[in-house]
């Protein structure tokens, strides 16, 4: 009876045991499983020390060696070390060795896993110059990007690493290699393009492959441009990349004007001005760039029209809601410089003289002598000389109070007063106003040669004689003043030049002794491109149409420093 109950209870005790060593089996490979995790996560992402990182993920390979992240990991750390610079040549290739096993392993272990079959990719593409590898990189990087749902940054760095292989591709692969480019190179990640073009410029640098490589947008052909000019390289390109950028900004702006015309018309003032601003800037950046390629892109009446259009409507968006004409005194001045039509000029002073109708007698001062200049300034620009030499002689002493405050526009008053007169063949009457404009601004060349007019008209030999050396030193003493100003790559650079009625051109010359390679260098006199090429001398001359008075010249050394000596006006 003994003997039996002993036999029943042996396999019961077996058995209790067996799931004993099966929990403490599933315990104990739980704690492992725990470990070897812990410990990838924390070499992938809080270890710091390099050789504790690897020992970190050497213990968890030798704890369970069938994780394939940590195959991955380490694989990765090996591929980093191979490209140090503080390892021999010997050192990187059995780092990439090592990288290479890793990796392969860890693909074994998870066919699916597109980060090894990435950075596999890429240790391919360096070992293969050393040996025979058994797989390709090109097939490892394609597997990288189809093993994954769509992640930027994977079919980003794949799609480089293949561009970066481009004369090798099949056609079939590099229709792969346009598609996944396609996904990332956006006008939301101009770098992307950047670090493209380097890759591009290696395998020869195809306009054709450019071409199909950019989208449509004029801030990614900017990066283009901006890169040609950087590296010296393919000029002319250049120049047709901006000159087409300049059109899609041209469009761009012409879109927002149209959509900010509708805003206001429905009383969305806010986003009115908003899209104005937007398109001004667009404007803003155009320096017509076709004239350069000798196209017509940009129908140039219709930018000017859009430009002062653009600026008159953001100074009445900013008055409607209760600015002063101080803060748009720019705009409303730049407008009337532009406009020529004397409706337009009548409806704007129209709408300026309504304005200060509904703040009656809360107007300040400084709010009525602004708009007595802008309305004189119509007047002149409209013909009106009988009209505005009464009102502005009538008003002498307001004019003369405002003085301290706003000297040029008392000046400016007193100039167009005098040209009036000129106009009505009042000669002596002109000539008073002359003078005491210039007594406010006596380098003002507008001022100078209308009193220079003034003594011709008088035959005054020995005073048009004074006037014109007078005009002569004034510009010979600012060049005087110029001084050496270093051109750093990229940087523009801003100067002023004075010119007279007689100014056709300016010479620039430069120092290149410091300069290793051939200066790309533009010049921009008054927002317009003039000259744009490789300097092949010191020494440049730049012919245009100054405007009388003071000229504004950007220029840029896009490629390599360089020193602006000196600026000479002829």
């Amino acid at each position: 009876m003994n003997k039996s109950i002993k036999l029943i209870h042996q396999p019961r005790r077996m058995a209790s045991l067996i799931v004993v060593l099966l929990l403490i089996g599933i315990i104990g490979l739980e704690v492992i499983l725990y470990l070897n995790i812990r410990w990838v996560s924390l070499a992938r992402r809080d270890i710091a020390n390099d050789q504790v990182r690897l020992k970190t993920l050497n213990r968890a390979q030798q704890i369970f060696p069938f994780n394939d992240e940590v195959n991955l990991e380490l694989g990765r750390w090996w591929l980093t070390q191979a490209q140090s610079p503080h390892f021999s040549y010997e050192e990187r290739i059995k780092g990439l060795k090592k990288a290479m096993n890793y990796l392969e392993q860890a693909i074994r272990l998870n066919p699916g896993s597109y980060r090894a079959h990435f950075y596999l990719a890429q240790v391919g593409q360096v070992l293969r110059f050393e040996e025979k590898i058994p797989f390709s990189p090109i097939s490892e990087f394609k597997k990288a990007a189809l093993l994954t749902t769509y992640n930027e940054e994977v079919y980003f760095q794949a799609g480089r690493h293949l561009f970066s292989l481009w004369n090798e591709l099949s056609p079939e692969d590099k229709e792969i290699t346009w598609q996944l480019l396609a996904n990332v190179i956006t006008p939301n990640n101009p770098d992307h393009l950047e670090e493209i073009l380097p890759s591009w410029e290696y395998n020869g640098a195809s306009e054709e492959v450019l071409n199909k490589l950019l989208p449509q947008d004029a801030r990614l052909y900017r990066v283009v441009a901006d890169y040609l000019a950087r590296r010296g390289i393919k000029h002319e390109l250049r120049l047709i990349k901006l000159a087409q950028a300049e059109m899609m900004e041209f469009d761009q702006a012409r879109r927002l004007y149209f959509q900010a015309l509708n805003q206001a018309q429905i009383s969305q003032f806010r986003r009115a001005e908003q899209a104005f601003q937007e398109a001004y800037g667009l404007l803003q950046r155009i320096k017509f760039y076709q004239a350069l390629i000798g196209e017509k892109l940009i129908e140039e009446s219709d930018f000017y029209v859009f430009s002062k259009e653009i600026k008159k409507n953001i100074a009445f968006l900013r008055l409607s809601r209760g600015e002063n004409f101080s803060s748009v005194k720019t705009l409303l001045l730049s407008y009337l410089d532009e406009e020529d039509d004397v409706d337009a000029l009548e409806n704007f002073i129209n709408y300026l003289r309504q304005k200060m109708e509904i703040q009656g007698s809360k107007i300040a001062n400084q709010e009525k002598f602004l708009f007595f200049y802008l309305e004189s300034l119509v007047d002149y620009k409209k013909g009106a000389f009988s009209q505005l030499s009464e009102r502005i002689r009538s008003q002498g002493v307001f004019i003369q109070d405002n003085l301290l405050d706003f000297p040029a526009e008392v000046a400016d008053l007193w100039r167009i007063v005098a040209e009036s007169y000129l106009n009505q063949d009042f000669v002596y009457d002109s000539l008073e106003y002359f003078e005491k404009a210039l007594m406010i601004k006596p380098e003002d060349m507008n001022i100078l040669l209308g009193l220079m007019e003034t003594y011709e008209r008088l035959n005054r030999e020995d005073k048009i004689e004074e006037v014109s050396l007078r005009i002569a030193e004034i510009i010979r003493e600012r060049e005087e003043k110029f001084r050496s100003t270093p051109l750093l790559p990229g940087k523009t650079t801003n100067f002023q030049i004075l010119a007279s009625r007689n100014t056709r051109r300016l010479k620039i010359i430069f120092d290149l002794a410091d300069s290793r390679v051939s200066p790309l260098v533009g010049v921009i006199i008054n927002g317009r491109i003039e000259r744009e090429g490789f300097l092949k001398s010191p020494e440049i001359e730049v012919e245009t149409d100054f405007k009388v008075g003071i000229n504004q010249v950007e220029i840029t050394s896009y490629n390599t420093e360089i020193r602006c000596l000196k600026m000479m006006v002829e």
